[in-house]
């Protein structure tokens, strides 16, 4: 039996507090020249550049491959709460690690693929902190 007690790890509050901390209109504001979510173009809807633009942000940050991204995404709470899967079942997103390639794609053919980062890592300088690949975030 499961304890119905629920104490959050380090990792979780430290996401947390980045997710607050990231204005994440600004990068989807960046990324709106790929973003088809509003176009009928028929096909499959393109998937919420928000949720992409998170996922993508957890990928870099914790350097995973698209299947690894998607596995952590299926499998870590504190993933799912910092993209906003939290409310969706994750097992509907197997074998999405195609869609985070296309999106990957797009961007680098758009020239947005630093952009975005570069976005995140210059709010957080103004706030007193900086992003290391493999860590969270540091004062």
């Amino acid at each position: 039996m499961l304890s119905s007690r629920r104490k959050r790890c380090k990792l979780a509050n430290q996401l947390s507090e980045l997710d607050q901390l990231i204005d994440w209109s600004v990068l989807v504001e960046e990324i709106s020249e790929i973003d088809k979510t509003d176009r009928k173009i028929g096909g499959r809807p393109r998937t919420n550049p928000l949720w992409m633009i998170k996922a993508i942000f957890l990928q870099h940050l914790f350097s995973l491959s698209d299947p690894q991204l998607e596995d952590q995404l299926i499998d870590r709470l504190s993933f799912q709460h910092l993209s906003g899967l939290v409310w969706i079942n994750p097992e509907s997103f197997r074998d999405c690690f195609t869609t985070f390639w296309r999106f990957k794609e797009a961007l680098v053919r758009n020239g947005l693929d630093q952009k975005i980062f570069e976005r995140v890592n210059e709010g957080l300088g103004e706030q007193g902190l900086f992003l290391k690949k493999g860590t969270t975030w540091m004062r």
